[in-house]
């Protein structure tokens, strides 16, 4: 499986806007919303392994499940609190919701927490994780060579998605 593949519904509806993409293909991290404010947002997150950088530290991603779980977590809470009125304020926030998204993140396998559902991609069924919470929901999936996080208002019905290069980016042969 190719890690600069993004996941994107199948068949894709409109509206779909990339929110972000890593700097370049060594560090593949892209995100799309999918149907407007109340979508949700994929977020596909390559592997690349741990990687020796030019001053010989180690660089990459922490992609076990509990980890990109509480990377979920944070990003639906993240994107449903609008921040503080002042600094402090504000570092207490994140500080809250980072501790909050390592608890639920460590509860993956708590089925009272997280449910199991089916998802396709491209015709293979894959665990996708999902936490249910007030502000919505937080989902995740390990699909091999990516990992991906979802959240958003509700879980998008049918669970059926493709994987697809973004755009500008040909895949690469790996």
């Amino acid at each position: 499986m190719d890690s600069t593949l993004i996941v994107v519904p199948d068949p894709l509806p409109q509206p779909v806007v990339l929110g972000a993409r890593s700097a370049g293909a060594s560090w593949p991290d892209n995100s799309i919303r999918v149907g407007g404010l109340d979508g949700y947002t994929i977020r596909t997150l390559g592997r690349i392994g741990q990687r020796i950088d030019d001053a010989g530290g180690v660089q990459g991603l922490v992609d076990d499940l509990r980890s990109t779980a509480a990377l979920a977590i944070s990003e639906l809470l993240l994107s449903t609190d609008h921040g503080s009125a002042t600094l402090e304020d504000e570092h207490f926030r994140v500080s809250q919701i980072h501790d909050q998204s390592v608890v639920l993140g460590d509860q993956i396998f708590d089925k009272s927490v997280w449910s199991v559902h089916p998802m396709n991609v491209d015709g293979t069924m894959f665990a996708l994780w999902v936490a249910t919470r007030s502000e919505g929901f937080a989902a995740v999936a390990d699909l091999g060579a990516v990992r991906i996080t979802m959240h958003g208002s509700s879980l998008p019905k049918p669970l059926n998605f493709s994987l697809v290069p973004p755009p500008g980016v040909p895949p690469h042969a790996e």
